[in-house]
This record gives C-alpha cells, sequence and structure tokens, in this order.
C-alpha cells in the first residue's frame, strides 16, 4: 500500500524518510482509535445505542469514517503532483 517514489536526492534527505515515518505513525494511530471506538460502540446495547439514534449497521462506518476520509483526501493530494 506504500505508493512512496523517491529519488537518491530523497534519500540522502533525512527530512524526507522522517516525514513519510511520521505520516506512517499518524495512520496506524488514526487506525487504533478507529478499532477502539468500534469495540467501545459495539459493548453498547441496543438501548443505548437507539438512545445514541445509531444501530449496530452504523457503527463500523461511525467508527472508520475519519480514517477513511483522511485517506481518500490524502489520496487525492498525491495524484495532483
Amino acid at each position: 500500500m506504500f505508493q512512496v517514489v523517491m529519488t537518491v536526492s530523497d534519500w540522502l534527505d533525512l527530512s524526507v524518510i522522517s516525514d513519510f515515518f511520521k505520516s506512517e505513525m499518524a495512520k496506524m494511530n488514526q487506525r487504533a482509535a478507529a478499532r477502539r471506538t468500534y469495540k467501545e460502540l459495539n459493548k453498547l446495547s441496543d438501548y443505548e445505542l437507539r438512545d445514541l439514534g445509531i444501530t449496530r449497521n452504523d457503527i463500523y462506518a461511525i467508527s472508520y469514517e475519519a480514517y477513511y476520509d483522511d485517506l481518500a483526501r490524502e489520496s487525492r493530494l498525491s495524484k495532483r503532483f
């Protein structure tokens, strides 16, 4: 899933490598937050979910919405260059 094209001069510039790993760590943290949200919402009873105005079918979409929105935004930005 890595789509990074780097030249030799880019590899010599350590800030590019550092930015790449920071970006990947941020993605991992977002996925972990989405998993935690999913698990917490899944623990709720149907009554509690209904009180929040969501159904069990909505849990996955709600949990991972921000993560996938960020990936889509990043993909659109990378296609510009």
